[in-house]
């Protein structure tokens, strides 16, 4: 069993993208009929309300439902309610388990076209909290994408990378954003592009004031999912109580794939990066994450090889990846 942490009475939500086989479906009957079969699926698992139908994008107003809205990347998008604490976390491993079958047993698909957006109900009320959480993210991308597909951060096409483009639904903060002390937040957040980087600011102000963290691959797999929401939970958390530091610009990583030396290799190493932020992670959360980096291992290598090779030699990666399973605790 692992114990993962989670901050009492934080609200969160999931987004989780889904596609067809085939590609991107047309919105059309067809497209109404499958997305109220998934919603179909919600309604077997979830002890709060489902909207019954499939809605167009943004349409919900209700964030006590879950929903099935239009996603003009992927095709479906499954929306939750407001969740937090362990009943939450509970809620969403009966909605990931039912979705797991009903998509293997479909045409129904999750892969390189489709997302998994977390979102956090922000405490970060002012503009100097704001600054000082978006250079936190720029000092932490580096490591945060390690823990994700290079999908999320690199062009891909179903079968080529591009380490010359970005993933253009996910923009590193780090690489888009070069000044942030100077930045005009009001102006920024109100801005359409914004809401494509890594994470998304875009709600900070609204009446349902929320983060959106854009930064995974798509999945519905609560194993995944779970450590994810709960490691971005302590890194908004710290950022409510401390702000300071330097911000960084450039590129994640600076000539992609290239040999590292350890120094170098620890700049890049989540768990450091985490540890110079005062965020500190308990036994369960380092295996998971240990073992979701070393999952993702080869999918890296075919991007970057020589900087997987030296990421490896510096000890990044577990001997096995094995399964754990994540049970919440505050």
């Amino acid at each position: 069993m692992g114990n993962i942490p989670y901050v009492i009475d934080q609200t969160f939500g999931v987004e989780i993208e889904i596609t067809t086989r085939s590609g991107v479906p047309e919105m059309n009957e067809e497209w109404r009929k499958t997305g109220t079969e998934i919603a179909k699926c919600l309604a077997q698992f979830a002890t709060s309300p489902v909207c019954p139908g499939a809605l167009n994008y943004h349409e919900n107003c209700d964030h006590s439902r879950w929903v099935v809205e239009r996603d003009c990347s992927a095709g479906w998008e499954v929306v939750s309610p407001i969740l937090q604490n362990a009943e939450g976390f509970l809620e969403l491993q009966r909605i990931c388990d039912g979705l797991t079958e009903f998509v293997s047993n479909s045409n129904l698909h999750i892969n390189y076209r489709t997302g998994l957006h977390v979102t956090l109900g922000t405490r970060l009320n002012t503009d100097e909290r704001l600054r000082g959480f978006m250079k936190r993210i720029q000092r932490l991308e580096p490591g945060l994408f390690t823990l994700v597909s290079p999908s999320r951060l690199y062009g891909f096409d179903g079968y080529d990378y591009d380490t010359d483009v970005w993933n253009e639904y996910c923009m590193p903060i780090r690489e888009s954003i070069t000044d942030v002390e100077n930045l005009r937040i009001d102006e920024f957040v109100d801005e359409e592009d914004t809401r494509y980087h890594s994470v998304n600011l875009t709600h900070a102000y609204k009446d349902v004031q929320k983060l959106e963290i854009r930064m995974h691959s798509g999945t519905t797999e609560f194993q995944k999912i779970a450590p994810w929401i709960s490691l971005w939970m302590q890194i908004f958390n710290r950022s409510r109580y401390a702000w300071e530091g330097n911000g960084y610009d450039g590129d994640v990583f600076n000539e992609p794939d290239k040999e590292l030396d350890q120094d170098e290799a620890q700049r890049e190493d989540i768990f450091h990066l985490l540890e110079a932020e005062g965020i500190y992670l308990n036994a369960d959360m380092l295996r998971l994450l240990t073992n979701r980096r070393t999952q993702l291992r080869k999918s890296w290598e075919k991007v970057i090889p020589k900087r997987v090779s030296s990421w490896a030699r510096a000890g990044w990666y577990a001997t096995s990846a094995q399964t754990s399973t994540a049970t919440p605790s505050t």
